[in-house]
């Protein structure tokens, strides 16, 4: 990656042709009742609340990433099914561009409680009547209470992994 323009040190998100080079994080929105599981984090003195979730490892598609991110956190079997909603968030000076992927998580046990597996994190499930009180990053406490409120119909479909090899003729085959 290159630092042109940069102060010395700082990381840029572009290739030195400059490209964009962003980060992907997958997360869930896992309800139990009128419940929705966060996870606390702390950094420095501050703490705050994101969704369960986390970074594909390679060759990981979304929603496995999703699955295993959530029992590292949380220590729940948590079915991906389907994407919620995508939003970016690009950090002051070009220094972090990430793209989150939401999906819908569907616990495979309802009756499972959370439980920090690494020390560093504290998951719970918080009413979503009262989340619009915490201190959510990124700030979406909004819309997920009226998303909520709307059964978190709305969506957009994850096509998943969409490699496909080559044909004979130089080109594409997208539809099996």
């Amino acid at each position: 990656m290159s630092s042109k323009g940069q102060e010395s040190g700082s990381a840029v998100p572009y290739s030195d042709d400059g490209r964009l080079t962003a980060e992907l994080r997958c997360s869930a929105v896992v309800l139990r009742g009128d419940e929705l599981l966060l996870v606390k984090h702390r950094r420095g003195h501050r703490a705050y609340w994101v969704l369960p979730g986390g970074h594909p490892r390679r060759g990981e598609t979304a929603p496995v990433a999703v699955q295993r991110e959530l029992a590292e956190e949380t220590g729940l079997k948590v079915e991906a099914s389907r994407v919620l909603f995508v939003w970016e968030t690009v950090f002051p000076h070009d220094t972090r561009h990430i793209f989150e992927t939401v999906f819908l998580g569907h616990l495979q046990d309802i009756g499972a409680d959370p439980v920090s597996h690494s020390g560093l994190e504290e998951p719970r499930f918080l009413p979503i009547g009262e989340i619009h009180t915490l201190d959510l990053y990124p700030p979406i406490a909004g819309y997920l209470r009226g998303a909520s409120k709307q059964g978190f119909r709305a969506g957009a479909p994850h096509l998943g992994n969409m490699w496909r090899e080559m044909d004979s003729k130089g080109g594409f085959d997208f539809y099996p």
